[in-house]
């Protein structure tokens, strides 16, 4: 992860961003990719226009960087309700370079987990289960072929393995986290993940309305449900692949 600083003659932060570049697939072929996050610059119109020139001045050269890996394919999320980033990232014809619109995401949260959901499900076809460390190189068979022409794709290659790597390095992460669907002859043809954000980042709610108080309130009976100035923990359902037969 490589965090950029702006900061004024008072050594006071005056803007952030964040880069993460890692290694992926593009076309078919192994090479980088990097993800611009965190972006926020201090309302000032000084700023906002030394900001614009190393934003055109990184995009156009980063891939003569060595530390970003030469990486030429970089990509981000914005969401609709921030009217001020689309403005001046997409809809600036003064930037040196373009957003192209990739695809449109919705995040869910789903807080009413039932504690009491069995760990297995199955029927005529297929096999719903947690996963094992028997399962571990199928999965990653079955990983490697989901991504292999996806856009933007991660790596198993013998110079990297995207699914050790976050075995190791994700925090709470382990092989018992994710999710398999099966067939009858125990191929995997879906799969998921669970886990928690928190290590790595925190989300605290700092006020709600009176309605959700009181609802979340008599929830929480039930389940465990957020509250004003604590943590929101939620579980991430990453590593969401299914083959075709599923999506049919």
């Amino acid at each position: 992860i490589i965090v950029m600083l702006i900061e004024n003659n008072d050594d006071e932060i005056c803007g952030v961003a964040t880069i993460v570049v890692r290694p992926g697939k593009v076309a078919g072929e192994d090479t980088y990719v990097g993800y611009l996050g965190d972006l926020r610059v201090k309302f000032d119109r000084r700023i906002a226009v030394w900001w614009r020139r190393f934003y055109d001045e990184f995009l156009l050269n980063a891939r003569n960087i060595e530390e970003f890996h030469h990486c030429r394919y970089y990509i981000t999320s914005i969401m609709d309700e921030n009217k001020a980033a689309i403005k001046a990232l997409v809809k600036n014809d003064r930037n040196a370079y373009s957003y192209l619109p990739f695809c449109q995401y919705n995040m869910v949260n789903i807080m009413l987990k039932n504690k009491l959901s069995p760990r297995h499900l199955s029927n005529s076809k297929y096999e719903i289960r947690f996963a094992n460390n028997n399962d571990l190189e199928a999965l990653k068979i079955f990983y490697k072929k989901e991504n292999e022409n996806r856009p933007f794709g991660f790596q198993i290659s013998d110079s990297h393995d995207e699914i050790d790597y976050r075995l190791k390095n994700w925090e709470s992460l382990n092989i018992e986290d994710y999710v398999l669907c099966l067939n009858r002859n125990g191929e995997i043809k879906g799969m998921t993940a669970l886990w928690s954000h928190s290590p790595a980042k925190k989300i605290i709610i700092n006020s709600m309305p009176k309605f959700e108080k009181v609802l979340f309130k008599t929830l929480s009976l039930f389940t465990n449900m957020p509250k004003e100035s604590e943590e929101f923990k939620a579980l991430y359902l990453t590593h969401l692949y299914l083959d075709e037969e599923l999506t049919l």
